[in-house]
């Protein structure tokens, strides 16, 4: 049975809470609006840094969630790691699979990552894209995935299930289960057997689609893997050590390589988003820990806001809450009703703030590459805390008026006190020193995020604009379409090896030579995303493969010596490296010392592999970088190739699967009509797969683009609120001090006198702050660069006084506007009211 009288007290409490808030709207209304703009920030990073440190643990046994590799034991890839499935199927010959028979593993599935050209033919023949998947029976015990109706394990050839958002959105009457889609390379007809709910939280998978494979069945054009599931207290380090030493069929050179069990949250699955849109990028713990910072700064401003708003309501109520104590009120009885009163201010924040979350959720994505993901229990725990808890604080940081007044005059001699007594004109607005003290941190937290923001995007601003030392203008990365065909070949010693043919090549490397558009085509050494590592006398070193025609096409320089031209350098080991690397080896004389790699690059023969001969180096070429400019300068090594030419001999209709052109000037337009024209000729389709090399540049800063806006704009957020502050302060003020105003104003007092007077205090804060704010951001920023950045920006002098100008210049309009109202002030209304 409810508790009638308790209601009815709680009932009590809340309409006059409502009712003392409402009588002064100014300071309610700009406590909520502020708790509202610093709130929706640091719920939107809070939301996302949860689901980033928290991946994949909607799974129930991610501790025992394992991917399968395969690692190379020597030679140049030495310690490289590969995903088992996709070598296996190109080593069929000399595979084992771990997975059979071994007391380890509880469950596995081969699953497959369909690119971003492929779609799916829906019943009303309209293709669509969506992230999809191949995959086996085994899959959903790895992956528990909810069903919502149907089944999910699918068992048969020509199953697929579906996401429920998928469901929703193409089959809105509710009849997906039971209806066919057409998918695969050519259009296999699939029924849907099941639909499962997404899972909460991030997965490092994610899908709307999935269809049925069966188990070892090599899927051509994808990413193919195996994830597993071990049994309770498996020996991993046991299982891995036990592994044989196996043959890479595929490779004539047979290199050593070793299967084994690697933590699925350790490695995961690290892959290129944009071609496996079913793929969910990690965010760097180094971005994720600045946008902790700047969630953290704006949740404080945000909170220093509501608590100084709040100490102004309360200090305009002090002679209310003694009089209170006066007639018996117990500290319980005030402590409810100031609750009461901030949760009346912190729920419908709340309610903004997820009213602004659910208007910008379409946009973070495009703004910040923050993808908003739905986390109902998560979401209702930190909203409830923020709610319950923030009152709390605001509630308890003041102790309630004593009842000292009564005494010997007893309850009227203390009223009497009360009636008289006037608050003083040198009081802190806010109550006592805390105002000021939250004011200034307010500042501070502000200043300092303004300067981090103005430095970071004069950071970007360097590492975009500065030259990395080879060409990028005017040269296209370009993926030609072709359609490939596998076929199984037996080399030399017996061992099977599967070999990739692509029809249409010849057709398409016969229009590229005739394109008047392109003056060069070379094979794409893809600079920025894919040089190897080695050891070269016991130094990490990258090394990329060069020719005169790659050389030639980049710009590169070479300082000293000649350059690699011909096969002979190749197999004599002969080599190029960079001053970076003359420096880092320590080579007295690069034209006598000779560099011992830690495996083999190139042979001549079989029984050269035994072999590891030290490297000559004959040439040396000017430093150039290959990736971000904020990371160090690489020591570079640089191999003969001749894998492919436009005329090649040996293989005249050979075609590499990324090509790089050198564009004539004026006709970057001109060429992407020509290529979508010649793949509609050739292959019947107009998509093509390109980025010109700069915007492949522009692409490597994407996280530190995305840093620099979120500060950028947690500062602008941060400013806001702190002159929400300074408003609500200010009208305290001028209140306050009416009387004084009035007689400064009969006394003579200008506009310009009556300014001084109010804005003094806000000018003090202002400058005491943006005294501790400059030394601390200086230092920081100056801690941060040394870190993250060895090509770096100089902090120059005037990030800090911009920083300060910004903050003064929008803090001065908030104040003029109620200085320009306390000189409308009529002295003789004043002094009769007053």
């Amino acid at each position: 049975m409810p508790n009638y009288m308790f209601l009815d007290k709680l009932s009590t409490l809340f309409s006059q809470a409502f009712f003392r808030l409402g009588r002064m709207p100014g300071y309610t209304l700009l406590s909520m609006l502020g708790l509202v703009i610093s709130l929706s920030g640091t719920v939107i990073i809070t939301r996302y840094l949860h689901q980033e440190w928290t991946i994949d643990h909607w799974m129930p046994d991610l501790d025992r969630t394992y991917i399968l590799c395969a690692s190379a034991l020597e030679g140049h890839h030495a310690n490289e790691v590969y995903r088992a499935l996709d070598w296996n199927m190109n080593n069929a010959s000399s595979y084992v699979s771990p997975t059979e028979g071994q007391s380890e593993v509880e469950s596995y599935a081969d699953i497959h990552l369909w690119k971003n050209d492929k779609s799916i033919l829906l019943e009303d023949e309209n293709r669509v894209k969506v992230p999809t998947i191949s995959t086996d029976s085994g899959f959903t015990s790895v992956f528990p995935l909810k069903a919502v109706e149907g089944t999910l394990v699918m068992r048969a050839q020509g199953q697929a299930i579906v996401s429920e958002s998928f469901a929703r959105r193409f089959f809105p009457d509710g009849d997906a289960v039971g209806s066919t889609i057409k998918m695969g390379a050519k259009d296999e007809l699939h029924t849907i057997i099941g639909i499962f709910r997404e899972p909460e939280g991030k997965s490092s998978i994610h899908f709307d689609v999935a269809n049925f494979v069966p188990k070892k069945e090599f899927v051509n054009g994808m990413s193919n893997f195996t994830v597993l599931k071990l049994y309770k207290g498996a020996d991993v380090q046991g299982f891995n050590e036990r592994q044989p030493v196996i043959w890479d069929g595929y490779n004539p050179r047979k290199r050593y390589l070793l299967n084994r069990f690697a933590d699925w949250q350790q490695y995961g699955y690290s892959g290129d988003d944009k071609e496996y849109p079913s793929i969910s990028p990690r965010s760097s713990s180094e971005y994720l820990w600045m946008l902790l910072a700047a969630g953290v700064l704006l949740f404080f401003v945000g909170v220093f806001n509501f608590l100084n708003l709040y100490a102004v309501m309360r200090h305009t109520r002090n002679h209310e809450m003694k009089v209170r104590r006066i007639f018996g009120a117990s500290r319980w009885n005030i402590f409810s009703m100031l609750y009461a009163e901030n949760l009346l201010i912190s729920a419908p924040a709340m309610l903004g703030v997820w009213m602004v979350i659910e208007l910008t959720t379409p946009h973070m994505k495009d703004w910040f590459a923050i993808e908003q993901m739905t986390m109902p229990v998560f979401d209702t725990i930190l909203s409830l805390s923020i709610m319950f808890i923030l009152p709390l604080i605001a509630t308890i940081r003041r102790p309630s008026p004593s009842p000292s007044l009564v005494g010997r005059g007893g309850v009227c001699s203390a009223l009497s006190k009360l009636r008289h007594s006037t608050p003083s004109l040198q009081g802190r607005a806010g109550g006592g020193s805390g105002g000021s003290s939250f004011l200034f941190l307010q500042y501070f937290i502000s200043l300092t995020l303004i300067t981090v923001s103005l430095y970071l995007m004069r950071q970007l601003h360097l590492m975009m604009n500065t030259d990395p030392g080879f060409r990028t203008e005017g040269l296209m990365h370009y993926v030609p379409t072709t359609h490939s065909e596998w076929e199984m070949k037996v080399d030399d010693n017996g061992q099977r090896y599967m070999e990739s043919y692509k029809r249409g090549e010849k057709e398409i490397l016969q229009k590229l030579s005739e394109c008047p558009y392109i003056e060069r085509i070379i094979q794409d050494p893809r600079l920025f995303y894919g040089l190897s590592s080695i050891e070269a006398n016991g130094v990490k070193v990258k090394y990329m493969l060069l020719n005169p025609s790659i050389r030639e096409t980049l710009g590169l320089e070479i300082l000293e010596g000649r350059e690699l031209n011909d096969s002979l350098d190749r197999l004599n080991y002969h080599c190029l490296m960079n001053e970076t690397a003359v420096r880092q080896l320590g080579l007295k004389d690069w034209r006598t010392d000779k560099v011992q790699l830690s495996g083999r690059m190139f042979v001549a023969s079989l029984e050269d592999m035994k072999n590891n001969p030290p490297y000559d180096v004959v040439g040396i070429v000017r430093d150039f970088h290959p990736g971000r400019l904020s990371e160090p300068q690489p020591p570079l090594f640089f191999f003969d190739t001749r894998d492919w030419y436009m005329d090649n001999e040996k293989h005249p209709h050979s075609l590499p699967d990324e090509l790089l052109m050198s564009i004539k000037p004026g006709s970057e337009q001109a060429v992407i009509k020509y290529l979508r024209r010649m793949s509609k000729e050739i292959l019947g389709t107009e998509e093509l797969e390109y980025q010109w090399l700069k915007d492949q540049k522009a692409e490597l800063y994407r996280e530190d683009r995305r840093a620099a806006r979120i500060f950028t704009t947690f500062s602008l957020l941060a400013i806001a609120v702190t002159c929400l502050g300074v408003l609500g302060l200010m009208m305290f003020d001028v209140r306050r001090r009416y009387r004084e105003i009035a007689l400064r104003k009969v006394h003579g007092a200008r506009f310009r006198d009556i300014a001084l007077l109010l804005s003094r205090r806000y000018l003090i804060i202002l400058g005491a702050a943006a005294c501790v704010s400059i030394p601390v951001s200086l230092i920081g920023l100056h801690k941060l660069i040394t870190r993250y950045y060895t090509i770096h920006a100089t902090i120059a002098w005037w990030i800090p006084l911009l920083s300060l100008l910004i903050v003064f210049l929008l803090s001065a309009l908030t104040l003029w506007y109620q200085i320009w109202q306390a000189t409308r002030i009529e002295p003789s209304v004043v002094m009769k009211v007053e």
